[in-house]
């Protein structure tokens, strides 16, 4: 088994002859991207124990493009490691989710609050676009609704990853609870933003915004809540993998995703909920299979 100090000796090689091979690029270092060489040494990295929830591969590189004045191996070790080994930040992220009608302040989706932009704090309001009071949607943002969701992470990549990973499941868990097209909009109708804050700092990330307007209605809010249980929970079980599965899978579906394809998702889902590993050489998956296959 090879051991920590050898893995980070072998992080050290490649990273530094990334590097090199980043200085004499003609593109620049902000350009400059070999998806290679990152995977290879990103691979090397989340050998070491705890790192693949806390980096991406982008982090690894961003890191390595801004060293480019570094010219001695030690000092350029010390840095790495010393990033490698950095403390876990909490980031606060707020992702505008469109208008949102009778939710109590707070209420809660999955591992995501929701917020009136009224209710947000004052320097994270400041970061949202357009100094007219219109967001993006065209809604004003006294109309628009925000879910903050909570991320621990040390790359600022990784920290988006895993927030936007959590935001589409918890709007899957609405969209799953209610079954409901209403809840299907088009995908990628603005451009927009969502803010993280983290400590001092604050990240703003452009993205395809797909506007909702989420009408509550308190009959489903148990469900919801038993949803959003079964995801933030940290037992984890199979049954629970698989019901995971099923909300993702439903949350794929938009207002324009054709018919045909909304079928074989929901039926995906549903052999996913029902059949476990034990049923993968059954009959059953077999012919759902092969119905699948016709279409």
């Amino acid at each position: 088994m090879i051991s920590h100090e050898e893995l980070m000796e072998e992080i050290f090689s490649e990273s530094w002859d990334y590097l090199e091979e980043l200085k004499k690029s003609k593109k620049g270092r902000t350009v400059y991207y070999n998806s290679d060489r990152i995977k290879q040494i990103f691979d090397i990295v989340i050998k070491l124990e705890n790192k693949s929830n806390n980096f991406s591969a982008d982090d690894i590189h961003d890191f390595i493009a801004s060293q480019t004045n570094c010219q001695i191996l030690t000092e350029f070790k010390d840095k790495l490691n010393s990033y490698l080994s950095s403390t876990v930040e909490t980031f606060e992220f707020y992702f505008n989710i469109g208008r949102s009608l009778n939710f109590p302040f707070g209420y809660e989706i999955g591992t995501g609050k929701l917020y009136p932009y009224n209710k947000l704090p004052v320097d994270v309001q400041q970061h949202f676009p357009n100094s007219d009071g219109t967001s993006a949607s065209g809604n004003k943002h006294n109309e628009c609704w925000y879910m903050h969701i909570t991320i621990e992470s040390v790359g600022d990549n990784k920290a988006i990853e895993k927030a936007y990973e959590q935001y589409q499941r918890n709007i899957s868990i609405y969209k799953f609870a209610y079954l409901s097209g209403s809840y299907f909009p088009k995908k990628g109708q603005y451009r927009t933003r969502y803010v993280a804050k983290i400590s001092d700092r604050f990240l703003n990330v452009a993205y395809d915004f797909t506007p909702y307007e989420l009408n509550r209605n308190e009959e489903y809010d148990n469900l919801v809540s038993s949803l959003s249980e079964i995801v933030t929970g940290k037992e984890t079980t199979d049954l629970k993998v698989r019901i995971i599965g099923v909300i993702d899978l439903y949350g794929m579906i938009q207002e324009d995703t054709p018919l045909h394809i909304r079928f074989t998702l929901c039926v995906i889902a549903l052999e996913s909920v029902l059949l476990s590993g034990d049923d993968k050489d059954s009959s059953i998956r077999k012919k759902l299979a092969e119905k699948l296959l016709s279409y």
